[in-house]
This record gives structure tokens, C-alpha cells and sequence, in this order.
């Protein structure tokens, strides 16, 4: 498994020059620690049937796609059963000031391959993943026994629990659910949760007690059956925290908000022309019954949505209303006089919607106020192929 593990390191940090200096590098590095809550077999383990255990461990990410990504995990972890044993037999071991206890730790390794769904905020500042992963896990059992003077055998050690040395491997499958909140767009904190299966299985000779509180005596503890048994752990639950390190410029200039002067930029070279062919002259009311818009487009625009055309009053122009949307691409509209109330003065905002938030912009056209005449045509404007407004 220690072999199976350096193999997987070697390959990934032969490839890391390449995924870092590609054209398109998304590629992240994380390590992390957490604590390893294992269940152990009740049936030996009464007194204690859950172990917890330090593990530290890290992975890399690379993206597939917009929302998937492959990745590895190499993890590490050393536990001890002697809490688990000693709780069990207390009743009969704590009456032997000198009973016997060794106990050596126990190491699990675990490589690890897998498939991940990543979905990230707009401002790419925090990823959230859920993923399934399958490798191997190596487990390294160290030898344990516990043993107490026997006063019925004249003070011959009368073993309660034994396990040998042994190394194990088999087959492990993780789900996991992580989040990462990017705090700068170099680095980032990484919380997961990881649910493990892992059929280790390993062997131990122990004394069979149905409950690890009973208040055997000496005697009747000597009644109860010595039993080997081969047993595994099969579930452990990780929690982690850890650091993650985003390699690449593209990927970590979608993490970190654009700047201001940046998005003054392109909004300058790809912002459209606005013109009111009908426009009226200062301080004068506008007497047609629709006012009539232009649109021209600069060149090389992409990944637009459509147009949005507000109403907003002189005095408060936050205070908008959306009167309608058009499609791009469209080179004219109207708007109906009617909606204008009388005695009140209005500008036409008209915004222009992309796919990425970041390029969306703006023109305004006004002031315009309604003039005071009933005749005006009250029949509703209906849109034309390009996107205008007729009578």
C-alpha cells in the first residue's frame, strides 16, 4: 500500500508542471486534518466502541469542467484500542494493581481516487463540493494484550485480550461533502465531512463479558468463554479543516472580484450607443403619442442576454420601473407617452444584460415630460421583429 501511495504522489508531481503552465490551469491543492471516529465491534469493544483518532491527509483537485472535477487523496491516521480494552475489562483488571498492558498503535493509510460536483457563488468566493472517491486502505495492526494475575491459577497470567501484528489491505469507498470560503484568491479554508467503508478485517482473541459495567468476581470471570474472532472496522466519519491553494492565473482571477477599474474598461469598449430620435428640446413637453429609441452596437459583443428598459423619475432615479424586455439583438423600440404621468419628468434607462454580471452597462436618455393632450393614442405598442415598438 506504501508503494501503491508513493506511485500515486510521483505521477501527480510529474504532471503538476503541465497542469500549472497549460493555457487554462485549474488546479488546487489542499492539506488538512481532522479527527477519525471509527466504530468498533461492540461484541469485543463494550466498554468503549467508539475510537477517535487524529488524521492529517491532503488531495489535489483538477477540473473537468465548469462543475466537475477528478481528484486524489492521500490520508493517514494512528489509533490505539487501549482506552477501548481497558474500559471493558475494568471490573476484573482493576483488581490487579500489576496486571499487564501493552499496547502499540495501529496505522491506517488510505489512496484514494474520485469524482467531485463543484458549484461556486457568482463571486466565486466560496465552492461548495460533493463528491465519491474509491482506493485502497492499508492497515498496520500493532501488537496489544491484556492480562491479569489470577488468583485462582495461584497468579498465572490469565490473558483477556489479544491481538498480533498484522498488515491488511483492502478495498475503501468515501462520500464527502466539502466547502471552501476563498479569503483571499490565493488561499482559501476548506470544511468537509467525510463518511468512510473500509472491510479491513483483522483478528483478536478476547474474554466474552455481555456488559463492560457488570461487577464480575474472579470466579466468575474465569467462567466466561475465550473466543478468537476474525473482526473489522468497517465506518469511520472525518470531519477536517484544512487550507486550500489555488495554482493556475485564469482560475484564481474567477475567484477574486475584478477590479474596479477593469470592469470601467470593458464597459467603455462594450457598451452600446443610445439615441431618442424624437427627442424634445429643453423644457419642452413631448407632444407625440410614443417616444422612439435607436439602438447602435459596438463590435464584438458576445454573450448577451437581452435589453432592459426602465422608467425612473428625475428626482429619484433609483427608484425604476421595468417596462419591458427585448431581445438582442435589437436596433429600435418605442415607448408609449402614456405611461408618463403629467407634471413629472422622466429618464429611460436602458441596461445591457451578459452572462457575466461584470460586463452588464448602461445608457440613459431624457429628461422627458408628457404634454397635457387627451387625444393622444391610447392603443398599446406592439413589438416588431427587431425588437421595436409600433402603433
Amino acid at each position: 500500500m506504501q508503494n501503491v501511495l508513493n506511485k500515486i504522489f510521483i505521477i501527480v508531481f510529474l504532471a503538476l508542471p503541465v497542469i500549472v503552465f497549460s493555457q487554462a490551469p485549474k488546479f488546487q491543492l489542499f492539506p488538512e486534518c481532522g479527527y477519525s471516529f471509527n466504530f468498533l465491534n461492540k461484541d469485543i469493544y463494550s466498554g468503549k466502541p467508539l475510537n477517535k483518532s487524529l488524521q492529517l491527509g491532503g488531495g489535489l483537485r483538477i477540473k473537468l469542467g465548469k462543475k466537475l472535477s477528478i481528484g486524489i487523496e492521500a490520508q493517514q491516521n494512528k489509533f490505539n484500542v487501549e482506552q477501548a480494552i481497558t474500559s471493558t475489562y475494568s471490573t476484573i483488571t482493576g483488581q490487579d494493581p500489576n496486571a499487564l498492558k501493552s499496547f502499540n498503535q495501529s496505522t491506517v493509510l488510505n489512496g484514494l481516487l474520485g469524482l467531485y460536483y463543484n458549484k461556486s457563488n457568482k463571486r466565486r468566493s466560496n465552492l461548495f463540493e460533493v463528491g465519491l472517491a474509491g482506493g485502497l486502505q492499508q492497515l498496520q495492526i500493532g501488537k496489544s494484550a491484556l492480562a491479569f494475575h489470577n488468583p485462582y491459577q495461584l497468579g498465572a497470567l490469565d490473558t483477556v485480550y489479544k491481538q498480533g501484528e498484522a498488515k491488511k489491505t483492502s478495498p475503501i469507498a468515501q462520500f464527502s461533502l466539502a466547502n471552501t470560503i476563498f479569503i483571499k484568491k490565493s488561499i482559501g479554508i476548506r470544511i468537509a465531512i467525510k463518511l468512510q467503508y473500509a472491510p479491513n478485517l483483522y483478528e483478536a482473541t478476547y474474554r466474552e463479558i455481555k456488559q463492560s459495567n457488570t461487577n464480575y468476581s474472579f470466579e466468575e470471570f474465569c467462567k466466561t468463554k475465550s473466543i478468537t474472532q476474525t473482526t473489522y472496522n468497517p465506518i469511520s466519519i472525518i470531519p477536517s479543516i484544512g487550507i486550500v491553494i489555488p495554482i493556475g492565473i485564469k482560475h484564481t482571477q474567477k475567484i477574486d472580484n475584478p477590479k474596479k477599474d477593469d470592469n470601467k474598461k470593458k464597459r467603455k469598449i462594450n457598451c452600446f450607443g443610445l439615441k431618442w430620435n424624437n427627442t424634445t428640446k429643453q423644457d419642452k413637453c413631448l407632444e407625440d403619442d410614443k417616444l422612439k429609441f435607436t439602438i447602435s452596437m459596438a463590435s464584438g459583443l458576445t454573450n448577451i442576454i437581452r435589453y432592459e428598459v426602465y422608467l425612473a423619475p428625475v428626482s429619484d432615479l433609483s427608484n425604476k420601473t421595468l417596462l419591458f424586455n427585448l431581445p438582442y439583438p435589437s436596433t429600435t423600440f418605442n415607448i408609449n407617452s402614456l405611461v408618463l404621468e403629467i407634471g413629472k419628468e422622466y429618464m429611460v434607462i436602458v441596461k445591457l444584460v451578459y452572462s457575466n454580471e461584470n460586463y452588464n452597462c448602461t445608457q440613459l436618455a431624457g429628461p422627458v415630460k408628457r404634454c397635457n393632450k387627451p387625444c393622444l393614442n391610447k392603443t398599446n405598442d406592439l413589438p416588431t421583429s427587431n425588437g421595436s415598438k409600433e402603433n
